[in-house]
């Protein structure tokens, strides 16, 4: 697994994933954690295919610049929580509107979100875009 490991806290670490160089394991820690999730908030909806999913994971945002991390649980092997953060480019097409902008996206799975890690993830996760200029654009918090 191609990671950075930041915060270790008890049975749980936060992991800044690197898409570009993810293992397979990984990859489907990842996937599993969104099918999950997925259920949380929409309990109503289908999940989408693994293969669409798979998709999402991997395609790169042209002009944005996009970190993840994920807070693994070590003693169940699974992801509990899963934050991302990306800032406009330069050769965003919506740059000069928007660059300002940062998008975060945080999401935990229920039995989880009491617990300690879940701040520090946002704060670790925020920090890696700490030298660009924006305001966030919070896209969910669940």
């Amino acid at each position: 697994m191609q990671i950075c490991t930041k915060i270790k806290l008890m049975s749980y670490e936060i992991l800044d994933i690197d898409l570009e160089s993810i293992d397979d394991d990984s990859l489907e820690l990842i996937v599993d954690y969104l099918k999950k999730s997925e259920i949380q908030e929409y309990p109503k909806d289908p999940v989408p295919p693994r293969e669409a999913m798979l998709k999402d994971i991997k395609l790169k945002r042209e002009g944005k610049d996009s970190f993840l991390s994920v807070v693994l649980d070590k003693k169940r092997g699974q992801i509990i929580a899963r934050a991302t953060i990306s800032v406009k480019l330069e050769n965003h097409v919506a740059y000069n509107q928007a660059k300002h902008v940062a998008d975060f996206d945080l999401t935990v799975l229920k039995d989880f979100v009491h617990l300690e890690i879940i701040e520090k993830l946002f704060t670790s996760v925020i920090s890696k875009v700490e030298n660009y200029d924006f305001i966030f654009n919070f896209y969910s918090f669940s």
